[in-house]
């Protein structure tokens, strides 16, 4: 393209071909190429969303919302699209943060934490907001969100414990995929009891362990709700808390097609089914022939001791008892 033909303020987004057929340092370079350009789209996009609120652009096309605008012109999830949406007006709300951002004083994981920070506290944040960009300028994302960390305890009429309290939460629920997802927003004891605990079941780094640090943070959660179950401190129903599942002979050997579910009836994939059962106790039933209930009531066996079970056993986090 010709340099008389560019219009201000175009971003280039460099592209590379095939980056199998580049140089490492070629890499380098375009990675820190894309990122600028992510940097600069995140603020125009920042920008351009909070202009088009302002200007009732989602009542002109017809939506309740900017939101609902966002989730069903755009695509986007109802959680990207109110981040997206708090971040245009903490923008509008804070100029010199937003400037700082522009000019690229601050990157995009720093402007992140200072949003929220603002939000949290604007008034205050108001008051002092040149001082805080002066400090967070040089300062690392992590850093960053030190300083202000320490700036919130300084805050006049910071939240008490009671107002934590009642702002505390945990919320999950099962995707259509069958996979749990939620969020949660712990008080500060609560907080650092769960993150500790996270990270004691977690296992050295490992250069054959491929997998990713929210994956053995899952993983060392997995371990840490078996653990509970295991030792069976509480009782429901005249029983320790346990997993149930049914499944028939089939599913044991790793046949699909047949029963092979959870009791809140979610399908489980049978190679799952075969490596729990090599770590649980069952009771025999049978149906069919007008006969439906255990075969044994009362009475439950241990399918594998000790070493017995070939199969890769149940803990992942590489953590062991």
């Amino acid at each position: 393209m010709r340099s008389d033909t560019v219009k201000p303020n175009t971003i280039f987004i460099p592209m590379i071909g095939d980056p199998e057929r580049v140089s490492v340092d070629e890499l380098d370079e375009h990675l820190m190429l894309l990122e600028a350009a992510r940097d600069r789209l995140e603020v125009e996009w920042t920008e351009s969303l909070g202009a088009f609120e302002r200007r009732d652009g989602a009542e002109i096309f017809d939506y309740p919302s900017t939101v609902a605008y966002l989730k069903d012109r755009l695509g986007m999830a109802a959680g990207r699209a109110n981040r997206y949406l708090h971040n245009a007006r903490t923008a509008f709300r804070f100029r010199a943060t937003f400037e700082s951002w522009r000019h690229r004083l601050i990157g995009s994981d720093q402007i992140a934490v200072l949003f929220r920070t603002a939000e949290k506290r604007p008034d205050e944040y108001a008051d002092d907001e040149l001082g805080l960009l002066e400090i967070c300028e040089d300062e690392s994302p992590a850093e960053t969100r030190k300083v202000l960390d320490y700036w919130l305890t300084t805050v006049p009429s910071a939240p008490d414990a009671d107002q934590q309290l009642r702002r505390r939460r945990l919320d999950y629920r099962r995707n259509d995929e069958g996979m749990v997802e939620g969020s949660f927003a712990l008080t500060p004891l609560a907080g650092e009891a769960f993150i500790t605990s996270i990270d004691s079941l977690l296992s050295p780094p490992d250069p054959d362990d491929e997998r990713t640090p929210t994956q053995r943070r899952h993983d060392a959660l997995e371990d840490l709700a078996h653990h509970h179950l295991a030792r069976g401190e509480t009782i429901r129903g005249g029983e320790k808390p346990h997993i149930s599942l049914h499944v028939d002979l089939d599913a044991l050997k790793g046949i699909p097609g047949g029963l092979h579910e959870s009791d809140s009836r979610y399908v489980l994939d049978v190679d799952d089914v075969r490596r729990v059962a090599c770590q649980s106790y069952g009771v025999r039933s049978q149906v069919g022939d007008h006969r439906c209930g255990p075969q044994d009531p009362g009475r439950v066996r241990r399918n594998a001791q000790g070493g017995g079970c070939s199969r890769p056993p149940l803990r992942l986090s590489g953590v062991r008892p």
